[in-house]
């Protein structure tokens, strides 16, 4: 089934799919207050809380993909573009990728310097 996370008198929404609604929309509250990095959950905790959200099945037509709603609808708060793999994603994100491990290996060579000049090198 395709449902989607809506907030009354909010235009942003996800889009998902489970065979089981029950299990997957505790997953998302559960995942609402362990994955604050998350794009949704980030989003739901801004605004409102897990408690604010409500969900809606829009088909049960076990035919249907996630990657026609995703086009039709236009989700928000999806991190992922249906249907897109990763060397997609990765040609999409490509400089943002690349400043975020610059950034990384600028900490991390300068935390490794700290601890070598401090004397706390363990072997």
């Amino acid at each position: 089934m395709i449902y989607i996370i809506y907030k009354k008198n909010d235009d942003n929404f996800y889009l998902g799919k489970t065979n089981n609604i029950k299990n997957r929309m505790y997953l998302h509250k559960y995942h609402s207050k362990t994955k604050h990095h998350m794009k949704i959950y980030n989003y739901i905790n801004c605004n409102g809380g897990w408690e604010q959200w409500n969900y809606k099945v829009i088909s049960e037509d076990l035919n249907d993909t996630e990657t026609e709603w995703y086009h039709i609808l236009k989700p928000t708060l999806n991190t992922n573009i249906c249907g897109r793999d990763y060397k997609g994603w990765y040609q999409a994100n490509k400089e943002h990728h690349k400043e975020y491990m610059r950034n990384y290996m600028r900490k991390y060579y300068k935390n490794k310097k700290e601890t070598t000049l401090n004397g706390n090198v363990s072997f």
